[in-house]
């Protein structure tokens, strides 16, 4: 899968929320590259991302990324990180952890619970 591609899902659901410029989206989506990465295993058109920044440039700024994908709750990823570009990196990185740690919960391989259930069916 090339580069191009793999930034598409980001790039096609994101939408900017209170806070952000169009003109920003460029860069955003660029830094959430590895965020898509996780994401190519959905479809494109049932991911819905949402990004805002609530009181921008100030002590109180919070950033916040939503994330919904079928067949799994709502993955919700907040910063305080004063600087917009830390914020970003944080939010990103947390999602992405919630994603590690949804898939996980679903492999039998790594949760007993689900690979004990699998070998009692004959």
């Amino acid at each position: 899968m090339s580069d191009e591609t793999e930034v598409d899902i980001v790039a096609e659901r994101l939408r900017l929320g209170a806070g952000f410029r169009q003109d920003e989206r460029p860069d955003i989506v660029r830094h959430f590259e590895s965020l898509s990465r996780r994401l190519r295993n959905f479809a494109v058109d049932s991911v819905d991302l949402d990004l805002s920044v609530r009181d921008r440039d100030t002590a109180d700024q919070k950033i916040t990324l939503e994330l919904l994908v079928p067949g799994s709750n709502q993955f919700v990823a907040s910063s305080t990180e004063p600087e917009m570009r830390d914020a970003l990196t944080d939010v990103r990185e947390d999602m992405i952890r919630q994603i590690d740690d949804a898939k996980e919960k679903r492999d039998p391989q790594k949760n007993r619970r689900l690979r004990e259930t699998i070998r009692k069916i004959p």
